[in-house]
């Protein structure tokens, strides 16, 4: 099975063509952590998560959201739009198979084709300064096509409804650990499946001393814990390393698509006593301010930050510096930033910033991040 279809290059220039399932995507935080996944949706790396979060970097970072599994039910069915793979080598659900297109700035993005008549785009960003994370769904016009995707942003399908068939609804597994970034998280008797709810907030502490995730949704949240086993992640497998892995699921989002786009944040709170560098996410909404409007800010704040990286090369490179130096860039545990130095990143990522080649340094950040990343890079420098 084909993960992933080809899709056409907008007039931005943004999507992929054809989408190369294998690609990965990465957001970074600017704090020592991230979000990152491939194209297709399905984990390959240990690394690959939804929420990880820098605890005490360069050597603390936990991940708290492995991913999740997310299915659209309508009138004439139920549809995945979210696939996993489970050892010994299989695919499922099969929502990469309905992958439509996939953007990568100015964050991820993907539509999912339902049928002729429902289009689900999906994105996701990490904002600035936050250990936090926004994905948002959204039904477009599979006819009109809910604006040019990779266009003017004001035209975008988040600002502008489409007509929703009845009854369309949306629903979110998200798999948890709460385990080094190194390792892998296997069933145990220990993991915390309680759920503490308070009106849109929903909150989880899967170990102790492991900083809670708060999740936001203008959704209903039901509790129903199990355990999803034998993961398997394959870069990992093709390196001889250990592969497999169960996460950990206490229930299930579930949205109204034919009312509104589904919005959902994931954050990381340390606790008091915790040793964990993160606070209250700013983009916490107030007790009085919904997820959907603090969500609609904070998008905009970050699209208009984006909007100052010129080039794709810079704005992936944005949160490289500082990071960099510090030593709490992801990038920096890599093998080959480990046997280069983070000195030359650091060199390269300022020299970009500032619209400046720097000789083959821009070839080791090229380098950093993966076969998907770096033919992205490699395709912007030329």
């Amino acid at each position: 099975m084909s993960p992933a279809k080809s899709a056409g290059l907008n007039a931005a220039g943004y999507s992929m063509n054809p989408i190369d399932p294998n690609a990965e995507w990465l957001e970074a935080d600017g704090l020592g952590g991230f979000a990152s996944g491939t194209v297709s949706g399905i984990r390959s790396r240990r690394y690959h998560a939804l929420l990880l979060t820098a605890t005490t970097p360069p050597a603390g970072r936990m991940v708290l959201v492995n991913g999740f599994d997310a299915w659209v039910e309508t009138p004439r069915g139920t549809f995945a739009i979210s696939s996993q793979r489970y050892g010994p080598d299989v695919i499922h659900p099969d929502g990469a198979s309905r992958i439509e297109s996939f953007e990568h700035a100015p964050w991820p993005r993907w539509r999912y084709k339902i049928d002729d008549t429902i289009v689900v785009e999906q994105e996701l960003f990490v904002p600035k300064g936050e250990s936090a994370v926004f994905i948002s769904w959204r039904v477009v016009d599979a006819v009109a096509g809910g604006g040019d995707p990779g266009g003017d942003e004001g035209s975008h399908a988040l600002d502008h409804p489409a007509s929703t068939p009845p009854a369309t609804k949306l629903r979110v597994r998200p798999f948890l650990s709460g385990r080094d970034f190194h390792s892998t998280h296997h069933e145990n008797g220990s993991f915390k499946f309680s759920a503490e709810q308070s009106g849109e907030r929903v909150t989880f502490q899967s170990y102790d001393g492991v900083p809670a995730v708060i999740a936001y949704s203008n959704g209903r949240y039901t509790h129903d814990p199990t355990w999803y086993r034998n993961f398997l992640y394959s870069e990992e497998l093709a390196r001889g390393l250990d592969a497999a892995e169960d996460l950990a699921s206490p229930g299930v989002f579930q949205f109204s698509l034919s009312k509104k786009p589904a919005v959902l944040m994931f954050s990381a709170v340390a606790g008091v006593d915790d040793p964990g560098s993160s606070n209250q996410p700013a983009s916490t909404p107030p007790a009085t301010e919904s997820i959907e409007v603090r969500h609609a800010q904070v998008r905009s704040i970050e699209q208009a930050r984006r909007q100052y990286f010129s080039t794709p090369i810079e704005r992936s490179a944005r949160c490289v510096p500082r990071a960099a130096r510090q030593r709490k860039n992801p990038y920096c545990r890599l093998p080959v930033v480990r046997r280069l130095g983070t000195r030359h990143v650091y060199r390269a990522a300022r020299a970009l910033h500032r619209n400046r080649s720097f000789g083959g340094s821009t070839r080791h950040l090229v380098a950093m991040g993966g076969n998907g990343f770096r033919r992205h890079v490699a395709e912007s420098l030329s």
